[in-house]
């Protein structure tokens, strides 16, 4: 066990329940400096993390920082570069398209991350909700520059919470991509849709939404998710319904 004697380090405990969330908001109401970065348990800040993502936020002139970072599971370190934005793209389309903004790896000006705070009714995709709401009224920017560590144990099991995972959707659709929603979707079905501790209806939903926006996919993406097995007349019916779907864009 650490023991720090600094009159500079400050520790609050709370007996509010909640998620990691409400910790968070404690922390950015009690801060004083002029800087607020996240640090999970598990992860790790590289010595030099603080002192050259705030050389970052004044000298590029921004609000907040976000950037790049090593994954450590324990066997392998693999290096997690994050891409700049590309053009006219938003933050809820950059993160769903493979774009990196880690928690531990964010660094804002104090007064900005206050206006905004964590949703503490999400349990799951906190870190995109806060990123981007933060970037719709901040300039929050990535840097390539490795100063972060995350620690993951090897084919570590994610948490799952549905509820936030639709929760976070239902906010922030409108920002988000035809593609990259269909994308989103398609990506959480193909990893429940044979496990048998999954509720049918979340099965359902996420079926469905995999291919709201049909107009966005190719005949041959859409049959190629809804008929895996090629099945000659199912993909009839299929191409039947694909035309109507975008023909009468429903």
């Amino acid at each position: 066990m650490f023991s720090f004697k600094d009159e500079r380090l400050k520790y609050f405990k709370t007996t509010k329940k909640g998620n990691a969330n409400v910790c968070r908001n404690i922390g950015l109401r009690e801060s004083k400096g002029q800087y607020i970065a996240m640090l999970d348990s598990d992860d790790e800040w590289l010595p030099d993390h603080l002192e050259k993502k705030i050389d970052f936020i004044e000298s590029k002139k921004v609000d907040g920082v976000f950037g790049s970072y090593r994954i450590d599971d324990g066997i392998d370190v693999i290096p997690v570069i994050s891409r700049d934005f590309l053009k006219g793209e938003n933050m809820a389309n950059y993160i769903l398209s493979g774009g990196k903004a880690a928690t531990p790896t964010h660094v804002y000006k104090a007064s900005f991350a206050k206006e905004i705070l964590w949703d503490e009714n999400l349990f799951r995709h906190q870190d995109y909700d806060f990123s981007i709401r933060f970037a719709e009224k901040f300039k929050f920017v990535p840097s390539k520059e490795i100063t972060c560590i995350v620690h993951w144990s090897k084919n570590e099991k994610r948490v799952e919470h549905f509820e936030s995972q639709q929760l976070f959707i239902k906010k922030h659709q409108s920002k988000i991509s035809p593609q990259n929603y269909n994308k989103y979707h398609y990506g959480i079905y193909n990893n429940i849709k044979t496990r048998e501790d999954i509720e049918s209806a979340i099965k359902k939903h996420y079926s469905r939404e995999q291919v709201r926006y049909i107009h966005a996919l190719s005949f041959l993406d859409y049959s190629g998710i809804m008929n895996p097995s090629g099945n000659k007349m199912y993909s009839i019916y299929l191409r039947v319904i694909y035309a109507l779907r975008v023909f009468f864009k429903v």
